[in-house]
């Protein structure tokens, strides 16, 4: 819907989260009357706009002409009529033929970061926006016709979206948000819309070998590359190249771990083709690509290195919200000793299976198991045959870390690579790994 036809329909917003905030105001900014619909009878409304609060405020959304839902809304709270819309809708409506977008389980803020940088090492007008950049929407009147957008973004986003970005990449896909999707097909088929509605000429970038990420590549008519591929980035011989062309020794990459190298071949397939497409040459493209990937250490709360303590180095991994995240942590330090901090809110993970793993990694040498899922998990260890974990009924981690040190006798890894949800003990995965940076900041030694 152009931003025009808003003018005269009636339009409403529902939830007031921080994208329907920016999002109510660029409306407004535009000239649509809206109203604001929220479940919670304790929102603060501005009063510029109208509102409808409590548990009954999308009973009438069927009846407004539009209603542009916050990512984290489920479209199944709505009556059956609703005409749905989005932020995101709304911005790819206007600028699909200038992004790219990538999705999937994990890895998404550090492919899309670092395909951002490549882009601006070559020089080319680039913007990262997602919830790891800026509101896509607070940037659109920075835009011009040369602006490349790289968006990250989420399967709550795509799920009812009918368009698709000119460039999309479907990185690993694997059970995630099972507490907010209906079933794993409802998952797959909303990262399915990154490529559905493209057409020809359009490019799907997918991971070579696994297979829900071709799946969701498939989807449309965009022309297919996959990562991982001798002819697009891979790795060979210790070092990641671009078909036949080197680009840099594993050994000088940033990040870390070996679940990163492939997030390096993902952004680098994303970033040839499209510096390609903007009439660069190679021996422009190389020397970006590989400043970039060398000088990328990561983000915050992923695999973060926060601080030291004699032979004892702290990771803050608090992002790795599913346990394949947390196994890729683990698997990054294959020869040190490790205390691995875990446990939380349930996203239904098969907590069994990731047992089973745990007590398969000879470098785990104690679990310190916080949060909801804590009894499951110790249960299943002790199926195992794991014993050497504790339970705790808290998440301080100033009276964990203590504990964490010891159990290392002084040398190895004091990791925090949750494999859950931080709900229950903190507001979010970012408090979680902020109070333990704190922590281990206290626990360290002035060296790092």
């Amino acid at each position: 819907m152009d931003l025009a036809e808003l003018q005269s329909k009636r339009v409403a917003v529902a939830g007031f989260g921080v994208e329907n905030k920016a999002l109510a105001h660029f409306l407004v900014d535009n000239g649509a009357i809206i109203t604001v619909l929220d479940q919670n009878p304790d929102a603060s409304i501005p009063d510029e706009y109208e509102s409808i609060l409590g548990p009954h405020a999308f009973d009438a959304a069927d009846t407004f002409d539009v209603v542009f839902r916050s990512p984290g809304v489920k479209p199944g709270l709505f009556p059956e009529a609703t005409v749905f819309s989005s932020a995101t809708q709304l911005f790819l409506s206007h600028f699909r033929d200038q992004t790219v977008a990538v999705t999937g389980s994990k890895g998404k803020g550090t492919t899309c970061t670092l395909l951002h940088k490549m882009l601006m090492s070559a020089g080319l007008d680039a913007k990262l926006v997602g919830n790891i950049g800026e509101s896509a929407i607070g940037i659109w009147g920075d835009i011009s016709s040369e602006t490349i957008i790289v968006y990250e973004i989420s399967s709550f986003q795509l799920i009812d979206i009918d368009v698709s970005p000119h460039w999309a990449v479907s990185l690993m896909i694997v059970p995630e948000h099972l507490d907010w999707h209906a079933d794993m097909e409802e998952y797959i088929e909303a990262k399915s819309h990154i490529s559905c509605n493209q057409k020809t000429g359009d490019i799907s970038i997918y991971f070579k070998g696994h297979e829900l990420s071709k799946r969701v590549a498939y989807r449309g008519e965009g022309d297919k590359l996959a990562f991982g591929d001798k002819t697009t980035a891979h790795i060979r011989e210790n070092s990641v190249y671009y078909g036949e062309t080197k680009i840099i020794d594993i050994e000088a990459v940033g990040l870390l771990g070996h679940h990163n190298l492939q997030n390096v071949c993902a952004a680098l397939t994303a970033f040839w083709v499209i510096a390609s497409e903007k009439g660069q040459t190679q021996a422009e493209i190389v020397p970006a690509a590989r400043g970039a990937i060398a000088s990328f250490t990561g983000l915050e709360h992923r695999l973060e290195l926060v601080g030291k303590s004699g032979d004892i180095r702290f990771y803050n991994d608090s992002q790795a919200t599913t346990p394949l995240a947390a196994l890729a942590a683990i698997d990054a330090f294959p020869d040190q000793k490790i205390c691995l901090i875990a446990g939380g809110s349930d996203k239904g993970a098969d907590i069994a299976e990731f047992a089973r793993d745990l007590a398969l990694r000879p470098q785990v040498k104690y679990i310190q198991i916080i949060g909801a899922t804590g009894p499951d998990l110790a249960r299943e260890l002790e199926q195992e045959g794991f014993s050497n974990f504790k339970v705790y009924g808290h998440g301080d981690f100033s009276q964990l870390l203590p504990e964490s040190m010891e159990a290392l006798s002084g040398s190895g890894v004091v990791l925090l690579s949750p494999g859950f949800a931080s709900f229950g003990l903190f507001d979010n995965y970012k408090q979680r790994g902020t109070l333990f940076k704190q922590a281990a900041k206290a626990c360290a030694s002035t060296e790092q």
